[in-house]
């Protein structure tokens, strides 16, 4: 769209009408006789200015053998960004630039139009519409300034690029079938190959730790391995860990239970969670003076439980004392 008429065009933009008629057109009345509505230069002026600007407003160059710059400028101006129309499907290696065939798992036909952003020759990337035969750049992505550096191309379909957009990252002056043209994910599920947007996991996703998807921020990971108590009282934290000679993934469990004994038996105290496997090792602080003798009994069989435990003073009787167990165990 820009200002080209057939003949008669002036250098500069005309007057508003002196003694304007504002309202709606009419097809006069010969009888009357009233004449119909004189459009007059001012009418077209107003209508192809307000075109070129939302035109330019959305970073196009006006070009009247272009009939598709309105609808590129509003798509341009309701998304907020550079962006093209959407591609069926993204390519995720080199591939030949002809024929039907399979893309990121879709099975493409005569008329689709692809992002091919991974061919050995960076020169061939672009965005094109396939064929049977060879196929051909698209009409908005052939020629000079068609791409810019920041263009952005959505992806409707695949199995790994389905509903991403796609940045075109060259910089500088670009020549379509010359300039190396890179792409760079914008958009979309991040992967161990590729970036993009990711979720966070919850404190019991990362105690889990089956979900390969989702990131993990500072606070979460250390609310996932601590107890619902924090670092305070009977609690216990955990350790991801995986067996090196199964492969399976486990657990390291450290609990502390506050223990207060007593002169005329073993004390026993329940663990705040249960170890799933075994007990590996189980010790204790005194919280009273210096000189003390203290004995924990064998861990019993019960994985949520019951250890033994006697304070034993210097006289060889049984003593009240409070006291910190620990228990190590997966």
């Amino acid at each position: 769209m820009d200002r080209v008429y057939e003949s008669g065009a002036a250098a500069t933009p005309p007057s508003p009408p002196a003694s304007p008629s504002i309202g709606y057109p009419t097809a006069g009345n010969p009888s009357t006789p009233t004449p119909a509505t004189k459009p007059g230069p001012y009418l077209f002026y107003q209508l192809v200015e307000e075109i070129r600007e939302v035109i330019t407003s959305a970073g196009l160059t006006p070009d009247h053998t272009d009939l598709t710059q309105l609808r590129q400028a509003i798509q341009r101006l309701i998304l907020g960004g550079d962006y093209k129309a959407s591609v069926r499907v993204a390519t995720t290696a080199s591939i030949t630039l002809s024929g039907e065939q399979t893309i990121d798992g879709v099975a493409i036909v005569a008329g689709d139009r692809v992002l091919v952003k991974d061919q050995a020759a960076g020169a061939e990337n672009g965005i094109y519409v396939t064929a049977a035969g060879a196929w051909s750049r698209d009409e908005d992505a052939n020629s000079a300034g068609d791409l810019t550096s920041g263009v952005l191309v959505p992806v409707e379909s695949g199995t790994a690029n389905a509903d991403t957009i796609w940045m075109l990252v060259t910089d500088g002056a670009i020549t379509i079938g010359t300039t190396a043209l890179t792409w760079q994910i914008k958009s979309g599920d991040a992967s161990t190959t590729r970036k993009g947007q990711v979720q966070l996991a919850t404190s019991a996703e990362v105690a889990d730790g089956t979900d390969a998807q989702k990131a993990v921020s500072p606070a979460t990971l250390l609310s996932g391995l601590l107890g619902a108590g924090g670092n305070s009282g009977d609690d216990y934290i955990t350790i991801p860990y995986r067996d090196k000679t199964t492969g399976v993934r486990r657990n390291l469990i450290i609990q502390r239970v506050g223990v207060l004994t007593n002169t005329s038996a073993d004390a026993a105290f329940t663990f705040p969670i249960a170890f799933p496997t075994g007990i590996l090792k189980t010790f204790a602080s005194l919280n009273i003076g210096t000189g003390a003798n203290y004995t924990v009994g064998a861990a019993g069989t019960s994985l949520s439980g019951g250890i033994a435990f006697t304070y034993v003073g210097s006289t060889g009787a049984r003593i009240a004392a409070n006291v910190n167990v620990f228990v190590i165990g997966h």
